[in-house]
């Protein structure tokens, strides 16, 4: 059974890192055609933003579950 889980949890994390590489390139591609290096900045400025709140989310969480 923990077989099972590791496969399917190694399926996820593939599946969202190419899915997040096809993303990140297609979308940075067209920002840089469009807008130049600014447009890769603002691409970098929202993930960096994304990880910012997905963080603080986890952190509220925890401390939710810790009380």
């Amino acid at each position: 059974m923990a077989n099972q889980h590791k496969s399917q949890a190694n399926a996820l994390y593939l599946f969202f890192y190419y899915l997040g590489s096809s993303v990140s390139g297609t979308g940075g591609g067209l920002l840089y055609s469009h807008l130049g290096w600014i447009g890769i900045v603002g691409l970098i400025g929202v993930y960096v933003l994304i990880g910012f709140v997905l963080c603080n989310l986890l952190v509220h969480r925890l401390k939710g579950q810790a009380t």
